[in-house]
């Protein structure tokens, strides 16, 4: 473990070196723990602004370390200012979730050199012995056009924030979705706060919808419910990892049932299910949490959608993503069957040995379940209802939904708006 440790050191080191030649740039090279590693070119600990202008360096080592955690946190590289006011760059080396190293390159100049005296420096200190001996040290910090730093950032990830040994481009792209996820619920949980009548009970209906998008292989549709129902699970649980961890864990287990009862691979979704399980074991945090799930989301959607195309494809979930998609519409059996390659009298045997329905009844609670969510929209009434969603007329709507809730229309209605989501079907 100690020589693979001290070869991926020489890797890193290496790589600051050929950095630094390239850029120009001073870096600084620590372990997670604060203490440096190694150091190379003009770094941070090298200037001598903060000496010059009585700055204590346990600021800049405290920036420092806030910089790497951010960086961490948002994508592998992160731009920030030092407690001086110049411009310097951040990125840990890492692996899948373990940081092995944090760099911090610079400082560097981004403004006008007269700018940044007159706004930073004279801010500071009207002492002119001490202005004149920064502005001796300010000759030796590298200049940086501001449209170069982002670039500067990226090649520095890439080419030394990516050298441990378990690196994937994979991961960058997990810890930005973690990122992108992380803002999600916030805006979430924002919306709601401000909502006169914020959710209060998790919404069983949002989730029967998302299993039946798996059921049906619509992806685009069952990713969007996710979302909705991963922002609900973190507004009510109020922020408790260990309630959000629990949801998140029961949900996992009805996601796989209702891709095993689609036809997915059982044992490889079951496989799947008990890694993420123990997984999960080991993760006590929200941030490490949102990483782990855009990674655990991407190969459970991957093995359930990501299927082998052609005539050895089970047409089925295609056919049921054409049916969600089109059910607004009439649509017939034999047009259905068109979308299976199949004679319709072969179609209707297979789909209701597949489905435990009948293409009709099947099409009618897509149209229920359509109907259900438009009935959350006070402005429509059952009329315009009914003829968006696939239904001959009113009152054949109003059949129809009563037969597969137990409740008209309007009884639905009211009920969902005095409270009662979890409604028996």
């Amino acid at each position: 473990m100690a020589a693979q440790k001290n070869e991926e050191f020489g890797v890193i080191r290496d790589c600051v070196d050929s950095f630094h030649r390239v850029t120009g740039l001073g870096a600084l090279v620590c372990a997670p723990e604060g203490n440096v590693l190694f150091e190379t070119g003009r770094h941070c600990r090298a200037c001598t602004l903060c000496a010059n202008l009585d700055q204590p360096e346990d600021v800049c080592v405290v920036a420092r370390a806030q910089a790497w955690r951010e960086a961490e946190r948002f994508g592998g590289k992160y731009i920030y200012a030092c407690p001086m006011g110049l411009t310097c760059i951040a990125t840990p080396v890492q692996t899948e979730l373990d940081v092995i190293a944090d760099i911090t390159v610079g400082p560097f100049l981004m403004v006008d050199e007269e700018d940044f005296v007159t706004c930073e420096l004279e801010s500071r200190t009207q002492d002119e012995e001490k202005l004149r001996a920064a502005r001796e040290s300010l000759q030796s910090i590298p200049r940086v056009a501001p449209e170069q730093a982002e670039p500067i950032a990226r090649q520095l990830f890439l080419s030394v924030g990516g050298t441990g040994k378990s690196f994937r481009i994979g991961d960058l792209l997990a810890r930005q979705g973690a990122s992108s996820l992380m803002g999600s619920l916030s805006d979430f949980t924002e919306r709601e706060k401000q909502e006169e009548n914020p959710a209060s009970a998790y919404p069983i209906l949002i989730e029967r919808d998302f299993l039946e998008a798996i059921a049906a292989y619509d992806r685009a549709r069952a990713e969007e419910l996710l979302n909705e129902l991963l922002g609900h699970i973190f507004f009510l649980t109020g922020g408790d990892f260990s309630r959000i961890r629990a949801r998140i864990l029961e949900l996992l287990v009805l996601s796989s049932r209702a891709a095993i009862e689609a036809g997915a691979d059982e044992t490889q979704i079951l496989a799947l299910c008990e890694e993420c399980v123990g997984q999960m074991g080991s993760i006590y945090d929200v941030d490490k949490l949102c990483y782990w799930l855009i990674g655990a989301l991407k190969r459970f959607f991957g093995c359930l959608f990501d299927r082998v195309s052609g005539a050895e494809q089970n047409p089925m979930p295609r056919v049921l993503a054409y049916l969600r998609r089109n059910s607004a519409r009439r649509i017939t059996l034999e047009e259905a069957a068109e979308q299976a390659h199949l004679s319709p009298s072969y179609f209707s045997r297979m789909f209701r040995a597949r489905t435990g329905k009948t293409f009709s009844d099947y099409l009618t609670r897509l149209r229920v379940e359509h109907a259900k969510r438009l009935l959350k929209q006070p402005e429509l009434d059952m009329a315009q209802i009914a003829a968006q969603t696939g239904f001959y007329d009113q009152s054949h709507f109003t059949r129809a939904f009563k037969n597969v809730t137990g409740y008209t229309p309007g009884v639905f209605r009211r009920r969902r708006e005095r409270g009662f989501d979890e409604l028996k079907e």
